[in-house]
């Protein structure tokens, strides 16, 4: 930073910053120097990379919030919450999406295996059927009718699932996303949520409590559509606090494959051009970007950074999608309550969009 030595002034004359000049004095003599401008916003490619990330995880984590489903992780600290939690563990996934900022504004979400929960009790796995249009879960059940209640199925996942040790007052969970494509190309999804508390003597149908949940050769399942993904979630409460299974979304095939196309690093560049950019002084003309497939290297000038040149040539559709249809939907009996944690109130927050 160069500096000009003036003398002869009064100090009263000069001091303090003008424009881009900074006045002071030393050993009696006027100093000049340019004043230091301050970057709050350097704009690097990590920084914007992180943004562009965040967009979808945070289109993920009001979209499941929308059923009154609670995140639940017991590894949090005492001055974290579960929706804290829920992006700590989402930012760090390993096979990221990436949507753009108007993407994001008209309701696109891309759900992926985000975390839901992590905790103590044993894991409750699933898979989609595509037979069966459902996600299978790996707990046992028998047959159950429109006449079984929530009393006789409590029994029977005990008696069938020793490793789980369902007890009575233990919370079953599950939440849906049910995706339809639309016209524009993009799947937008309905939200469905519910829970049952073990009781072994509840006569409420358990149709009505669970309404997704079927039976596919002897294991729990629920009905799911083509663009689907489900999280399952076991809690306990307990006088230490509550104890969850760890559970992570599972998703259908269709929609791993509807997902695919926003893992790429075309995906990644325009998410990040929709935020306005980086400054390319700090990186050069090209970028390394890690990718599922390993690290792709792009000149990134020669890539389309219209946000038309995705949605057209990816998913043939327009460049002005419409909102989605998600909200809040009504899951009907004593279902609606989906928190992931305790009985009484939930170990999650509200989500709310930061």
């Amino acid at each position: 930073m160069g500096k000009i030595a003036i003398g002869g002034l009064d100090s009263n004359q000069l001091t303090g910053s003008v424009g881009s000049h900074t006045f002071r004095y030393t050993n009696g003599q006027l100093v000049v120097s340019q004043k230091a401008a301050t970057v709050t916003n350097p704009r690097t490619y990590e920084q914007v990379a992180r943004r562009a990330l965040f967009l979808n995880v945070a289109a993920a984590g009001k979209l499941l919030s929308s059923a009154t489903f609670k995140f639940a992780f017991e590894d949090k600290e005492a001055k974290q919450t579960d929706y804290n939690m829920f992006f700590k563990y989402a930012m760090m996934t390993s096979n990221p999406v990436y949507i753009t900022k108007n993407m994001r504004q008209s309701g696109v979400c891309v759900p992926v295996e985000y975390p839901v929960s992590r905790g103590s009790l044993p894991k409750i796995t699933y898979s989609y059927d595509a037979s069966a249009q459902a996600f299978v879960t790996n707990l046992f059940a028998s047959d159950v009718t429109a006449n079984t209640t929530v009393a006789e199925f409590s029994i029977d996942l005990r008696a069938k699932n020793k490793s789980h040790q369902f007890l009575p007052d233990d919370k079953l969970v599950y939440v849906v996303l049910n995706g339809t494509m639309g016209d524009d190309g993009y799947v937008r999804f309905d939200v469905v949520g519910a829970s049952m508390l073990v009781s072994y003597d509840d006569t409420a149908k358990l149709s009505s409590v669970l309404p997704l949940l079927k039976i596919v050769n002897g294991k729990v399942a629920f009905t799911a559509s083509a663009y689907s993904c489900i999280a399952v979630l076991h809690s306990r409460p307990t006088e230490d606090g509550v104890y969850v299974s760890p559970q992570d979304l599972a998703l259908s095939d269709d929609l791993k494959a509807y997902a695919a196309i926003f893992r790429t690093a075309d995906a990644k560049y325009l998410s990040m051009k929709s935020l306005g950019g980086w400054n390319d002084s700090l990186i050069g003309s090209k970028a390394s970007t890690s990718l599922n497939n390993g690290t792709v290297v792009r000149d990134l000038e020669d890539v389309n950074d219209s946000q038309g040149s995705q949605q057209g040539s990816s998913q043939g559709g327009s460049t002005n999608p419409e909102p989605g249809t998600g909200g809040n939907p009504s899951t009907g009996g004593s279902g609606q309550d989906t928190g992931g944690g305790n009985n009484g109130g939930s170990t999650g927050d509200g989500w709310e969009e930061g």
